[in-house]
């Protein structure tokens, strides 16, 4: 499967992103994760929780279900790397949502997103 990063959700992918999601696999003890912006909110933040957690909410619409029934690192060949691997979701200040699974081998040779 592959997939292409819209370019609204890519400008949002900085090195923050991965930094927080690194210490979420640390605190959360999980390497499948789920790390959410929310820009519809009064002051946007990142957050994050365990896949299968966050994909078992029945708030969910079911297409977005479905894309991340499986963990990031088995979705591309390209992200069955040791490297650290997630699903990044932005919900936009529109209330639309953009996700993609997401790699740390995707940094910069500067280590930069």
């Amino acid at each position: 499967m592959s997939e292409s990063i819209s370019s609204r959700l890519s400008q949002l992918i900085t090195d923050d992103v991965f930094s927080f999601a690194q210490d979420a696999q640390q605190r959360l003890e999980t390497n499948d994760l789920i790390v959410i912006l929310d820009m519809s909110a009064v002051e946007p933040e990142l957050s994050a929780s365990p896949r299968s957690t966050f994909a078992s909410s029945p708030d969910l619409p079911e297409k977005l279900r479905n894309k991340i029934s499986k963990p990031a690192s088995s979705v591309q060949n390209n992200l069955k790397s040791s490297h650290l691997s997630f699903w990044f979701l932005a919900i936009h200040s529109d209330e639309q949502m953009d996700c993609a699974a997401l790699n740390a081998s995707m940094l910069g040779q500067a280590g930069n997103a």
